[in-house]
């Protein structure tokens, strides 16, 4: 019974509102993940336009989604997440037509191993902790550089290597397209955004002069390309294309504000769950410290909304319909702040 609810829910891989990634975490008992990857390597046809082995796509997918640490957020049903989001991208708007096999291949990768190892704190909590891995990588972009060797290294292992047909020099542009697609998923600065939401709420501030660097860099150099070039992706030379991935990746990422309500509150539960069991808890989702409304309001107005309305410009209908559960969730997030 399980399988036939499980393939079901697969059919509704491609849309925005009707996929539950909870579900199908429950029904494909605890291997989301894997699941979701395998179904859009499928999807694109990719095993037999990139020459990918099966057995090794399963491997490499099943020792990802097993160095997915147990956390209330950043684990194996989040990535699964942002995979399957970025499934819509792909399924709409024809966007999979306007790109390479080797560029969407190099994205439905890169979500999947985008937060593999995530120690459940965040960079500045690395940092100021003299962690170990902060060390490594020089307190720059520390969990995402982590998250990339962690993913090459088990790409490596024997049995995994699922591009080993890849020329030399489609590798390379394989492996430098993932390392930028996660580096961009660094919102450094985030909890500095996020610490005074009600300040925030009545700045007169550019959106490009409160998000995150990251971020802001990501919003406007792709806005700017799209005035300049227009929406047509084969008009974008390789270095805007490159911008075009990582943006549509951050906007997958940040996306879970934008699904259906339903599911928009299951991920702002997991505070409770972060100091339930003892460790740093997420700015957004710490009742003690603020007024979650407030805060989830901030982040919606500033960071989520602004950043899929760019992107409309790319990808109408998968952002139309995320602009349109973001209006809902604001609405529902302005009704619970406490009058002043």
């Amino acid at each position: 019974m399980c399988t036939h609810w499980l393939i079901f829910c697969l059919v509704q891989i491609d849309n925005w509102n009707t996929f539950n990634v909870f579900q199908v975490g429950t029904l494909s008992k605890g291997s989301p993940l894997e699941t979701v990857t395998l179904a859009l390597f499928a999807r694109h046809d990719l095993l037999d336009k990139l020459k990918i082995p099966h057995d090794r796509l399963r491997h490499f997918v099943r020792d990802i989604e097993r160095a997915y640490n147990n956390n209330p957020y950043h684990n194996n049903i989040h990535a699964a997440d942002v995979t399957q989001t970025l499934g819509c991208f792909l399924a709409n708007d024809q966007f999979a037509q306007k790109l390479t096999d080797l560029e969407i291949a190099s994205m439905i990768f890169a979500t999947c191993v985008h937060d593999v190892g995530h120690p459940g704190v965040s960079n500045d909590f690395l940092i100021n902790t003299k962690n170990e891995t902060a060390l490594v990588y020089n307190d720059v972009s520390v969990n995402e550089n982590m998250h990339l060797a962690t993913a090459f290294k088990i790409l490596r292992r024997p049995g995994n290597d699922l591009m080993e047909h890849l020329s030399p020099e489609q590798y390379r542009f394989f492996r430098r397209t993932v390392i930028q697609i996660v580096l961009a998923t660094d919102m450094a600065g985030h909890s500095e955004l996020l610490q005074a939401p009600p300040l925030l709420l009545l700045s007169p501030l550019p959106v490009s002069d409160i998000l995150p660097k990251q971020a802001a860099y990501l919003l406007t150099a792709f806005n700017a390309n799209l005035k300049l070039l227009g929406p047509d992706l084969e008009a974008w030379g390789a270095d805007q294309r490159n911008l075009a991935l990582r943006m549509c990746v951050h906007c997958a990422d940040i996306a879970n504000p934008a699904k259906p309500l339903i599911l928009a509150l299951q991920w702002t539960e997991r505070g409770d769950a972060e100091k339930k069991r003892g460790i740093p808890v997420s700015p957004l989702c710490d009742r003690d410290k603020v007024e979650v409304p407030k805060s989830q309001l901030a982040f919606l107005t500033y960071v989520v909304k602004p950043t899929f309305e760019a992107l409309k410009g790319l990808a109408p209908i998968t952002a139309g319909n995320a602009l349109d559960n973001i209006d809902i969730a604001m609405r529902h997030w302005e009704q619970q702040v406490v009058p002043v």
